[in-house]
């Protein structure tokens, strides 16, 4: 199992959560209180933080069966917030705001392809 230094990483776990509530607290947020495409994204990714918590937990622990499972979880949460920030992607958030049916999938093919032009982008 690698060393990880779980301290270190749970200190920047706080920060990134701190940012991403100060981010909340913008006008285009409004602490959670406006349903805007930035909220729904903010939400998913402190959703994705939160998760990463349990998994150093079982990670440290060896509880693998139970590590899957949340790591599946952290995966899904973290797609769909890249998912959701992608302009082309604004009516997708919003229907997830909503709680509408068939809404927590990202477009994983989307993604692909837009990591395929990032890294042709790098290479070029």
């Amino acid at each position: 199992m690698p060393d990880l230094e779980c301290e270190k990483i749970q200190q920047c776990l706080d920060e990134i959560e701190s940012e991403l509530f100060r981010v909340a607290d913008s006008e285009d947020c409004q602490r959670f209180h406006k349903d805007t495409q930035l909220t729904a994204t903010v939400l998913l990714l402190l959703r994705s933080t939160s998760l990463i918590r349990p998994l150093l937990l079982l990670l440290e622990s060896e509880h693998f069966d139970g590590f899957d499972a949340v790591l599946r979880a952290f995966e899904e949460s973290w797609y769909l917030a890249h998912d959701f920030r992608l302009s082309a992607h604004k009516d997708n958030a919003m229907a997830w705001l909503r709680r509408e049916k068939n809404t927590w999938s990202a477009k994983i093919g989307d993604l692909v392809a837009l990591q395929r032009v990032e890294v042709i982008r790098v290479l070029i």
